[in-house]
């Protein structure tokens, strides 16, 4: 996945410090805390770097500035903590339903699934050969996350063969980390805001417990939740994250395929660890996306989000809820603005409003929040 933040820091225009940092963040911090809880709590407590929060920052770089962003993220992480110190949040499940937020998603996404295509209209060959590659990886390795690399390798070399990328050692330098102040706007804070705090507790951590306790294990709720409002407190001086229990790895590493139960948090160890090797090679990683063609790694991440597209889609239209949902997708893809919010803003609100009005009786309640 770190094709994402790579593409998003090229499509916002971020200088490759800029970029290095918020990738050594997105890695780092989220790693630094899941191995405290594996060691607090001897559970497979997994964290990391929300990537649909990154969609949203590539989405919304053109809008505001990135210590905008930072900012947003930072007032998330504080009413994270505040709703995991007072239990509330599944109260707050009860008004903002996912399918509505999965709606929005599924906008954000959606931009960087079109972007797969990009390549072929601006160099032709390189689509191609991505494309291509990609889909017979998967018919062959049958992997989405394992496709990406063949397409990678593919695609990299030929954008060398048609010149596309040209290596200049005296131009490569290793950027020093640089520090974010975080600024505060209301335009910002009312767009991004509350559906940071949405993806963090609704979509995160609420359904990474439930598949914990399905597997037998006690999770830390009010502390998941305080850990993760912190983390993204702190990391926002990196740049706009958002810190979360990771439900896919979740579902691998705490169910019976990962071995003995009272074991299985010892993975959580190598998992962060390669994270953290890769926070640590942040500064190159971002030297080499400024070699590689910007639709090459628009492209590359909008593979990687496929999954994630068809899994929102899918959450969005599902139902009971559908009207709502379906104007959230509308308007989170329409670039919508006014009054100074932007389109995340309205989706939410609107969405909301669209099913208070039409769909109230199928709004959930309490007994199907966990």
């Amino acid at each position: 996945m770190l094709s994402v933040p790579l593409a998003a820091g090229q499509s916002i225009g971020l200088s490759s410090s800029l970029t290095a940092t918020w990738i050594a963040g997105i890695y780092g911090i989220p790693s630094l805390i899941g191995i405290g809880l594996a060691i607090r709590y001897r559970q497979p407590l997994a964290t990391t770097g929300t990537i649909l929060a990154i969609i949203m920052v590539a989405t919304l770089g053109d809008q505001f500035t990135f210590s905008e962003l930072a900012g947003a993220f930072m007032l998330a992480g504080i009413l994270v903590v505040i709703l995991g110190t007072t239990g509330v949040t599944r109260i707050l499940a009860m008004w903002i339903p996912p399918p509505i937020v999965f709606g929005i998603l599924a906008g954000a996404v959606l931009s960087f699934v079109v972007a797969i295509f990009e390549p072929l209209r601006e160099h032709t060959i390189i689509g191609v050969t991505v494309l291509v590659t990609y889909l017979l990886a998967r018919r062959f390795l049958n992997a989405q996350p394992i496709a990406i690399l063949p397409a990678l390798v593919a695609g990299v070399i030929a954008a060398w063969l048609t010149g596309e990328i040209v290596y200049e050692p005296a131009k490569v330098e290793i950027p020093f980390p640089v520090v974010t102040v975080p600024t505060f706007s209301i335009p910002a804070i009312a767009s991004i805001t509350p559906v940071i705090v949405i993806l963090i507790t609704l979509q995160a951590n609420i359904p990474s417990a439930v598949i914990l306790r399905k597997n037998n294990y006690n999770p830390p709720d009010r502390a998941i939740d305080i850990v993760s409002g912190l983390g993204t407190f702190i990391a926002s001086f990196l740049g706009p994250i958002a810190i979360s229990l990771s439900m896919p790895l979740t579902s691998l590493i705490a169910g019976p395929d990962a071995g003995e139960q009272n074991k299985r948090h010892r993975t959580i160890y190598f998992i962060h660890g390669v994270a953290l090797l890769v926070a640590l090679l942040a500064g190159a990683a971002a030297v080499i996306a400024e070699l590689i063609p910007a639709t090459l790694l628009m492209a590359l991440a909008g593979l990687a989000m496929l999954g994630v597209f068809i899994h929102a889609l899918q959450e969005t239209i599902k139902g009971p809820l559908v009207l709502g949902p379906v104007f959230a997708f509308a308007i989170s893809v329409s670039g919508l603005s006014l009054f100074g919010f932007g389109a995340y803003f309205w989706a939410l609100m609107i969405g909301i409003g669209v099913s208070l009005l039409l769909e109230r009786d199928k709004m959930p309640d309490k007994s199907n929040i966990v």
